[in-house]
């Protein structure tokens, strides 16, 4: 039995037509670590975006918040922008 808002998530991910996810990760010695994960889910009426903590655990969790577009366009603008930051300079 799902509660109202427990309805209304279950709606907006059954009506996904586009899923995407941006994952930014840390090499630490020879491994990869995720270190922020973020997941867009689009349906025809709704845009919800997922943001997880505790990746590498056994109980990651995620929260969902339903922004603007705009706004969800900013979350993965700003994203990107941070990963492409801690980049190496390219070699001279």
């Amino acid at each position: 039995m799902f509660t109202e808002a427990g309805i209304s998530l279950a709606n907006g991910l059954a009506q996904t037509m586009v899923f995407g996810s941006i994952t930014q990760s840390i090499v630490v010695g020879n491994e990869r670590a995720r270190i922020a994960e973020l997941s867009v889910f689009r349906g025809p009426l709704r845009l919800l975006v997922g943001m997880w903590t505790g990746l590498g655990t056994e109980a990651p969790t995620v929260t969902l918040a339903e922004p603007s577009s705009d706004t969800a366009v900013n979350m993965v603008r700003d994203l990107v922008r941070l990963a492409a930051e801690q980049l190496p300079a390219p070699p001279a």
